[in-house]
């Protein structure tokens, strides 16, 4: 799926760092975006996605498997590593 964002205008190195430029708005949802390749991932993978990664232990749902990490060491530390005991095992899954 090709996704297809209009060029802006000309940027200059001095327009770009003044912060003179207009920021992209995603049309699905609103968020704003200063870079056209930031747009495009967004629209790309979480722009009307539905979550894919859930914690085990608790309602918790997240875009990116990153944020699962840090979500299960920072609020399940404990759990998480009797988690990852049981998988090495091969207990869960």
């Amino acid at each position: 799926m090709a996704i297809y964002i209009p060029p802006s205008h000309n940027v200059s190195s001095r327009e770009f760092l003044s912060g003179i430029l207009d920021e992209l708005d995603c049309a699905g949802c609103g968020k704003s975006y200063k870079h056209r390749s930031s747009l495009a991932h967004h629209l790309r993978f979480e722009c009307g996605k539905a979550p894919q990664f859930f914690c085990p232990f608790c309602p918790f749902m997240s875009l990116y498997r990153g944020s699962l990490h840090k979500h299960l060491r920072r609020k399940h530390a404990a759990k998480a590593s009797e988690l990852r005991l049981f998988i090495k095992q091969g207990k869960l899954l």
